[in-house]
Protein backbone atom coordinates (compact mmCIF):
# COMPACT_ATOMS: atom_id res chain seq x y z
CA UNK A 1 0.00 0.00 0.00
CA UNK A 2 1.50 3.33 -0.94
CA UNK A 3 2.07 5.69 1.79
CA UNK A 4 -0.34 8.99 2.24
CA UNK A 5 0.87 11.90 1.74
CA UNK A 6 2.84 14.22 4.15
CA UNK A 7 0.21 16.77 4.67
CA UNK A 8 -2.16 13.70 5.74
CA UNK A 9 0.27 12.48 8.29
CA UNK A 10 0.50 15.58 10.05
CA UNK A 11 -3.32 15.59 10.29
CA UNK A 12 -2.93 13.52 12.96
CA UNK A 13 -1.79 16.57 15.69
CA UNK A 14 -5.42 17.56 14.67
CA UNK A 15 -7.32 14.74 14.63
CA UNK A 16 -10.71 15.33 17.32
CA UNK A 17 -11.93 12.04 16.86
CA UNK A 18 -13.24 9.37 14.99
CA UNK A 19 -17.30 8.98 14.31
CA UNK A 20 -19.90 8.47 12.25
CA UNK A 21 -21.31 11.51 10.40
CA UNK A 22 -24.34 11.85 8.21
CA UNK A 23 -23.90 11.89 4.72
CA UNK A 24 -25.88 15.16 4.43
CA UNK A 25 -23.67 17.10 6.89
CA UNK A 26 -20.78 16.06 4.05
CA UNK A 27 -19.84 19.26 1.94
CA UNK A 28 -18.11 18.36 -1.42
CA UNK A 29 -15.40 20.85 -2.81
CA UNK A 30 -14.79 21.74 -6.53
CA UNK A 31 -10.97 19.35 -7.12
CA UNK A 32 -10.56 17.71 -10.20
CA UNK A 33 -9.39 14.53 -8.77
CA UNK A 34 -9.98 10.91 -11.08
CA UNK A 35 -13.07 9.87 -10.19
CA UNK A 36 -13.35 5.12 -10.43
CA UNK A 37 -14.19 4.11 -13.68
CA UNK A 38 -17.58 2.38 -14.16
CA UNK A 39 -15.94 -1.26 -13.13
CA UNK A 40 -13.95 -0.30 -10.23
CA UNK A 41 -16.83 1.96 -8.43
CA UNK A 42 -18.85 -1.23 -9.26
CA UNK A 43 -16.64 -3.25 -7.12
CA UNK A 44 -16.08 -0.41 -4.56
CA UNK A 45 -19.78 -0.13 -4.10
CA UNK A 46 -20.63 -4.31 -3.92
CA UNK A 47 -17.89 -4.23 -1.61
CA UNK A 48 -19.72 -1.22 0.60
CA UNK A 49 -22.40 -3.20 0.54
CA UNK A 50 -21.16 -6.35 1.64
CA UNK A 51 -18.57 -5.75 4.36
CA UNK A 52 -19.35 -1.51 4.79
CA UNK A 53 -16.64 1.12 4.21
CA UNK A 54 -13.50 -0.04 6.29
CA UNK A 55 -11.65 2.64 5.40
CA UNK A 56 -13.02 5.71 6.73
CA UNK A 57 -13.14 9.43 5.43
CA UNK A 58 -11.03 12.34 6.02
CA UNK A 59 -13.20 15.01 6.76
CA UNK A 60 -12.46 18.72 8.05
CA UNK A 61 -14.63 20.24 10.79
CA UNK A 62 -16.17 23.61 9.61
CA UNK A 63 -16.15 26.64 11.82
CA UNK A 64 -19.49 26.43 13.28
CA UNK A 65 -19.61 23.07 13.64
CA UNK A 66 -22.62 22.76 11.21
CA UNK A 67 -20.97 20.35 9.00
CA UNK A 68 -17.83 19.02 7.44
CA UNK A 69 -15.89 19.44 4.47
CA UNK A 70 -14.77 16.36 2.67
CA UNK A 71 -10.58 15.82 2.27
CA UNK A 72 -10.14 12.05 1.32
CA UNK A 73 -12.95 9.49 -0.11
CA UNK A 74 -15.14 10.90 -2.79
CA UNK A 75 -15.48 7.62 -3.90
CA UNK A 76 -16.57 5.81 -0.85
CA UNK A 77 -18.79 8.98 -0.15
CA UNK A 78 -20.39 8.67 -3.63
CA UNK A 79 -21.43 4.89 -2.93
CA UNK A 80 -23.03 5.61 0.55
CA UNK A 81 -25.12 7.55 -1.33
CA UNK A 82 -26.27 5.56 -4.02
CA UNK A 83 -26.33 2.46 -1.55
CA UNK A 84 -28.62 5.00 0.60
CA UNK A 85 -26.53 5.26 3.68
CA UNK A 86 -27.05 7.66 6.21
CA UNK A 87 -23.86 7.49 7.79
CA UNK A 88 -20.50 7.22 7.39
CA UNK A 89 -17.13 6.43 9.69
CA UNK A 90 -15.18 9.37 9.03
CA UNK A 91 -12.07 10.92 11.28
CA UNK A 92 -12.20 14.04 11.17
CA UNK A 93 -10.15 16.80 11.63
CA UNK A 94 -9.94 20.26 13.47
CA UNK A 95 -8.29 23.63 12.61
CA UNK A 96 -9.60 26.07 14.69
CA UNK A 97 -7.22 28.82 14.00
CA UNK A 98 -8.99 28.61 10.43
CA UNK A 99 -12.10 30.11 9.00
CA UNK A 100 -14.16 28.37 6.63
CA UNK A 101 -12.58 29.44 3.83
CA UNK A 102 -9.09 28.86 5.08
CA UNK A 103 -10.58 25.19 5.64
CA UNK A 104 -11.98 25.09 2.11
CA UNK A 105 -8.40 25.73 0.81
CA UNK A 106 -6.70 23.47 3.31
CA UNK A 107 -8.55 20.78 2.32
CA UNK A 108 -8.43 21.28 -1.16
CA UNK A 109 -4.17 21.24 -0.76
CA UNK A 110 -5.07 18.16 1.34
CA UNK A 111 -7.10 16.50 -1.15
CA UNK A 112 -4.15 17.16 -4.07
CA UNK A 113 -1.74 15.68 -2.03
CA UNK A 114 -3.28 12.72 -1.06
CA UNK A 115 -4.22 12.27 -4.93
CA UNK A 116 -0.57 12.95 -5.28
CA UNK A 117 0.54 10.51 -3.07
CA UNK A 118 -1.57 7.48 -4.17
CA UNK A 119 -1.58 8.32 -8.04
CA UNK A 120 1.15 10.24 -9.08
CA UNK A 121 -0.38 12.83 -11.00
CA UNK A 122 1.14 13.31 -14.28
CA UNK A 123 2.04 16.80 -15.95
CA UNK A 124 -1.14 17.37 -17.85
CA UNK A 125 -3.26 16.49 -14.88
CA UNK A 126 -0.88 19.14 -12.65
CA UNK A 127 -1.58 21.38 -15.23
CA UNK A 128 -5.45 21.08 -15.35
CA UNK A 129 -5.37 21.46 -10.89
CA UNK A 130 -3.00 24.48 -11.67
CA UNK A 131 -5.01 26.10 -14.15
CA UNK A 132 -8.13 25.41 -12.19
CA UNK A 133 -6.41 26.70 -9.03
CA UNK A 134 -4.44 28.93 -10.48
CA UNK A 135 -6.16 32.05 -7.74
CA UNK A 136 -4.66 29.70 -4.79
CA UNK A 137 -1.16 30.40 -3.06
CA UNK A 138 1.02 28.59 -6.05
CA UNK A 139 3.77 28.70 -3.54
CA UNK A 140 2.39 26.29 -1.33
CA UNK A 141 1.00 24.40 -3.63
CA UNK A 142 4.35 23.64 -4.98
CA UNK A 143 6.44 23.23 -1.92
CA UNK A 144 2.95 20.28 -0.73
CA UNK A 145 2.89 18.14 -4.01
CA UNK A 146 6.71 17.98 -3.44
CA UNK A 147 7.24 20.81 -7.14
CA UNK A 148 10.35 22.79 -7.78
CA UNK A 149 8.96 26.41 -8.29
CA UNK A 150 10.75 25.73 -11.59
CA UNK A 151 9.01 23.19 -12.41
CA UNK A 152 5.72 25.23 -11.49
CA UNK A 153 6.79 27.85 -13.38
CA UNK A 154 7.51 25.58 -16.12
CA UNK A 155 3.78 24.03 -16.06
CA UNK A 156 2.14 27.78 -15.18
CA UNK A 157 3.94 28.75 -18.33
CA UNK A 158 2.04 26.62 -20.63
CA UNK A 159 -1.06 28.08 -19.63
CA UNK A 160 -1.42 31.01 -21.56
CA UNK A 161 0.73 29.63 -24.30
CA UNK A 162 -2.20 27.18 -24.67
CA UNK A 163 -3.54 29.04 -27.54
CA UNK A 164 -0.34 29.11 -29.10
CA UNK A 165 0.42 26.02 -28.82
CA UNK A 166 -2.29 24.62 -30.73
CA UNK A 167 -1.97 27.32 -33.52
CA UNK A 168 1.35 26.26 -34.13
CA UNK A 169 0.52 22.16 -33.92
CA UNK A 170 -2.28 23.48 -36.39
CA UNK A 171 0.59 25.05 -38.48
CA UNK A 172 2.72 22.18 -38.05
CA UNK A 173 0.30 20.01 -39.27
CA UNK A 174 -0.56 21.91 -42.01
CA UNK A 175 2.76 21.87 -43.09
CA UNK A 176 3.25 18.20 -43.05
CA UNK A 177 -0.35 17.92 -45.10
CA UNK A 178 1.65 20.10 -47.82
CA UNK A 179 4.61 17.86 -47.77
CA UNK A 180 2.64 14.55 -47.86
CA UNK A 181 0.44 16.56 -50.88
CA UNK A 182 4.00 17.49 -52.87
CA UNK A 183 5.20 13.38 -52.23
CA UNK A 184 1.24 12.35 -53.47
CA UNK A 185 1.66 14.76 -56.67
CA UNK A 186 5.01 13.95 -57.25
CA UNK A 187 3.89 9.73 -56.78
CA UNK A 188 1.34 10.47 -59.23
CA UNK A 189 3.05 11.63 -61.37
CA UNK A 190 5.78 9.17 -61.64
CA UNK A 191 2.96 6.47 -61.79
CA UNK A 192 1.15 8.06 -64.86
CA UNK A 193 4.47 9.00 -66.35
CA UNK A 194 5.46 4.76 -66.22
CA UNK A 195 1.98 3.78 -66.98
CA UNK A 196 2.16 5.64 -70.43
CA UNK A 197 6.29 4.17 -70.90
CA UNK A 198 4.22 0.58 -70.48
CA UNK A 199 1.07 1.62 -72.82
CA UNK A 200 3.64 3.10 -75.49
CA UNK A 201 5.42 -0.53 -75.11
CA UNK A 202 2.18 -2.60 -75.24
CA UNK A 203 1.56 -0.69 -78.34
CA UNK A 204 4.91 -1.67 -79.69
CA UNK A 205 4.29 -5.37 -78.88
CA UNK A 206 0.74 -5.23 -80.91
CA UNK A 207 2.03 -3.47 -83.62
CA UNK A 208 4.97 -6.27 -84.01
CA UNK A 209 2.21 -9.14 -83.54
CA UNK A 210 0.18 -7.64 -86.12
CA UNK A 211 3.07 -7.24 -88.51
CA UNK A 212 4.38 -10.80 -87.87
CA UNK A 213 0.79 -11.79 -88.36
CA UNK A 214 0.72 -10.31 -91.66
CA UNK A 215 4.11 -11.50 -93.18
CA UNK A 216 2.74 -15.03 -91.84
CA UNK A 217 -0.26 -14.78 -93.80
CA UNK A 218 1.54 -13.32 -97.20
CA UNK A 219 4.36 -16.42 -96.69
CA UNK A 220 1.55 -18.88 -96.55
CA UNK A 221 -0.57 -17.53 -99.37
CA UNK A 222 2.99 -17.54 -101.55
CA UNK A 223 3.69 -21.12 -100.46
CA UNK A 224 -0.01 -21.96 -101.69
CA UNK A 225 0.76 -20.46 -104.85
CA UNK A 226 4.00 -21.90 -105.70
CA UNK A 227 2.55 -24.91 -104.78
CA UNK A 228 -0.46 -24.85 -107.08
CA UNK A 229 2.13 -23.08 -110.00
CA UNK A 230 4.55 -26.37 -109.63
CA UNK A 231 1.50 -28.75 -109.25
CA UNK A 232 0.03 -27.33 -112.87
CA UNK A 233 3.46 -27.28 -114.09
CA UNK A 234 4.06 -30.92 -113.24
CA UNK A 235 1.02 -31.98 -114.42
CA UNK A 236 1.50 -30.83 -118.11
CA UNK A 237 4.93 -32.54 -117.89
CA UNK A 238 3.01 -35.69 -117.54
CA UNK A 239 5.01 -36.46 -114.21
CA UNK A 240 1.70 -36.23 -111.92
CA UNK A 241 -1.69 -36.95 -112.92
CA UNK A 242 -5.19 -35.54 -111.86
CA UNK A 243 -5.06 -38.11 -108.65
CA UNK A 244 -1.62 -37.08 -108.21
CA UNK A 245 -2.58 -33.52 -107.85
CA UNK A 246 -5.64 -33.99 -105.65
Amino acid sequence: MKEIGQELIKLLRKLEGVAYVRVSDIEEIDVPIRMHNEEEFAKLKESIKTEGITHPLILIKKERGDGYILVDGRNRLKAARELGLEEVPALIYSYEEYDDEQKIEEAIYLALESEQSRRHLTKDELEEIIKSYFPYKKKIFSERNKLSQKKLNSLVSLIPQENEIKQETIKAMDENNQKLLELKETYEEEIKKKTEEIEELNQKIREYEERMQKLTEEYEEKMRALREESEALAYEEGILSKEDIK
